[in-house]
C-alpha cells in the first residue's frame, strides 16, 4: 500500500515537473550606450550629439512550450532616451571651413533635444535541438 503510494506520488511529481508556460523578467545592471548620428544627403549639416543618455531597466518575457520541441515566446522591451546637440552647417568663412551652429550665429545658447520612448513586442519562435544529448541549440 506504502509502496504504490509512493510510486504514484513520484509519478504525480514527474507530471508536475512539466513546464507548459514560463514568465522571465530581466532587470540590467547598466544602461545601454547611446549615439545618434545624422548627416545630411549632401553632407553640409550634421547632428553633434553633446549629451547622450538612454535607459533600459527590464524586460518582460512570457512563453509556450509546444509539442516536438517548439516553443513561443512574447518578449516586451521598453528603450528611452534623450539627446542634447546641435544640427550645424558646414560653412567657410575667408577659406576657413568649419561646423557652425545656429546658437553661434543668432547668439541662442539653448541647443536642440531628440527625445524618444520606443516600446516593442517581439514575438519569437523557436525550436529546440539536441545534440548528444548534453547540448541543446535553439536558433
Amino acid at each position: 500500500m506504502i509502496l504504490s503510494v509512493l510510486i504514484s506520488f513520484f509519478n504525480m511529481n514527474e507530471c508536475l515537473s512539466s513546464e507548459y508556460i514560463y514568465i522571465k523578467r530581466t532587470f540590467f545592471s547598466a544602461n545601454p550606450k547611446s549615439s545618434i548620428s545624422a548627416t545630411s544627403t549632401d553632407e553640409t549639416t550634421k547632428w553633434f550629439d553633446d549629451y547622450p543618455s538612454a535607459k533600459s531597466n527590464d524586460e518582460l518575457e512570457f512563453g509556450f512550450y509546444l509539442p516536438n520541441n517548439y516553443g513561443l515566446s512574447f518578449r516586451n522591451s521598453k528603450l528611452s532616451g534623450v539627446h542634447a546637440g546641435e544640427a550645424t552647417k558646414y560653412v567657410c568663412i575667408l577659406g576657413y571651413c568649419s561646423y557652425v551652429g545656429a546658437g553661434i550665429v543668432t547668439g541662442n545658447s539653448t541647443t536642440d533635444k531628440i527625445s524618444y520612448d520606443i516600446n516593442s513586442l517581439q514575438v519569437i519562435l523557436d525550436r529546440s535541438y539536441e545534440l548528444k544529448n548534453s547540448l541543446t541549440f535553439k536558433p
